[in-house]
């Protein structure tokens, strides 16, 4: 998947791989091996700078044996709307469903240009804001985000809980308290530098992300990232 990252004026040129499956009957005959070295030199070859990727626990191992690097977990922070809340959150440790959940708070249809003439880049390496980019990323409706105020969400189920995901923050700070209430969600998530006031930060929650070099040959440390919810979410 074609990315941007961005640090002040340095610009990198990236990829990010997602999904990959091999017929159960082909498995362990190295073609998942020869196929993404096969791409890892293509991409070389037309300029892309480096690859990012957050593997599942199955496939994070021969990802490093192909010369990716485990930078860690990214920075993940919570907000529990209630104290009755963390029985159910603790015992709900499992992956959040892919479609977004009905929800009435905010619109479907925000200012995009507007928000994001709002948007102030953090310094470390980051996802550039356009109105481009947030009609891409964010447009697909069965995925279920919504923009509230100075950010955009969507809520999901993870096991008996319902999780708002604080995807991207513009230009305010957005009211998360009311966001929780309004969409009748147990706990907010964010990522990046942009979790607002009232997140704890869980340090063992977020996913891993690697990193492949490629022609650009520096690999950065974690602290030198700063992506967003928006940006480390599969969609």
């Amino acid at each position: 998947m074609q990315w941007q990252l961005r640090s002040g004026s340095d610009v990198l040129r990236m990829v990010r791989a997602v999904d990959t499956a091999t017929l159960p009957s082909h498995q362990g005959q190295g073609i998942f091996t020869r196929l993404t070295m096969a791409a890892v030199e293509e991409l070389e070859s037309e300029g892309v700078d480096a690859i990012f990727n957050t593997p599942n626990e199955q496939s994070r191992p021969g990802y490093l044996k192909m010369g990716w690097t485990d930078l860690g977990r990214a920075p993940i922070g919570l907000r529990i709307r209630g104290p009755l809340a963390l029985p159910r959150m603790i015992r709900s440790r499992v992956a959040a469903g892919k479609w977004g959940e009905p929800t009435a708070i905010g619109t479907t249809e925000p200012d995009l240009a507007g928000l994001a003439s709002t948007w102030t880049p953090p310094t470390g390496w980051h996802t550039p804001i356009s109105a481009d980019y947030l009609a891409w990323r964010y447009g697909f409706e069965p995925l279920g985000y919504r923009f509230i105020d100075d950010a955009v969400v969507r809520v999901r189920t993870r096991g008996s809980i319902r999780e708002l995901s604080v995807c991207d923050i513009f230009g305010g700070s957005p009211s998360i308290g009311t966001a929780l209430r309004g969409a009748d969600a147990d706990v907010a998530i964010a990522g990046g530098t942009r979790m607002q006031s009232g997140f704890v930060s869980v340090p063992r929650l977020g996913p891993r992300l690697t990193w492949r070099a490629l022609a650009h040959a520096a690999t950065p440390a974690l602290t030198d990232l700063d992506l967003s919810l928006g940006t480390l979410e599969l969609f």
